[in-house]
């Protein structure tokens, strides 16, 4: 999948060059609005093809996730840099509390997936203008990643089938998106010893608690 793709995205740049260096061309204010279409459909596509691959490497252990005891900071630190462009063009203050030097065991790059997925949908479905809060609390054997957000909520009896593969719920079914995210949040988390949990009313946003395990 990897080749046509990038062919289609060669062949999008090319032919947005060439319409844009054609003069005295009929309709070409259209032509162009098709072409950044084609375009977002094609960043889509690329998405779930990226989050299918990622799915079917962790279940079928391909990937083997290795965690070692290591800061948390950096991951968090990476993480919201990541997501700042997005929450930017929200207009979404993304605020990491956390400046300790607490460690826990995990895989980087796995639960950087893990993290960014979650923060990725908080800033996605909080309204424009709002903060999302990330912190860190320390317990005996685990170490618990909260992000808060301030946006629709989830209800009651959506939290348990928000972690089902493609799953969507009724009110965000328009929105960007295949829902698998939450589902490979939990089976990295899985995999590292460490679990999820969410906290949550329709209105008033929500909160995800990322556990991972200290190690030992």
């Amino acid at each position: 999948t990897k080749t046509p793709m990038t062919n289609i995205r060669l062949y999008v740049s090319l032919l947005e060059e060439l319409l844009l260096t054609e003069t005295g061309m009929t309709r070409q204010e259209e032509a162009l609005g098709m072409l950044k279409e084609l375009t977002r459909q094609t960043e889509k596509l690329e998405f779930l093809i990226q989050s299918l691959t990622k799915m079917s490497r962790l279940e079928s252990n391909i990937v083997e996730v290795r965690p070692e005891k290591q800061p948390i900071l950096p991951l968090l630190s990476e993480v919201t840099d990541e997501a700042a462009a997005k929450a930017e063009q929200k207009r979404i203050t993304i605020h990491n509390t956390y400046k300790g030097k607490a460690c826990a065991s995990f895989d980087f790059k796995w639960t950087k997936e893990a993290v960014g997925n979650v923060l990725d949908n908080a800033v996605k479905y909080s309204p424009a203008g709002s903060t999302v809060t990330i912190s860190v609390t320390e317990y005996e054997m685990y170490l618990a990643v909260s992000i808060k957000d301030e946006g629709i909520g989830i209800r009651e009896e959506e939290i348990p089938k928000i972690f089902g593969r493609f799953y969507r719920a009724e009110e965000v079914s328009q929105d960007d998106g295949v829902g698998i995210g939450l589902y490979l949040t939990r089976e990295i988390l899985k995999k590292q010893e460490g679990y999820f949990k969410v906290k949550s009313k329709p209105g008033k946003g929500a909160e995800f608690m990322i556990y991972l395990h200290k190690g030992r």
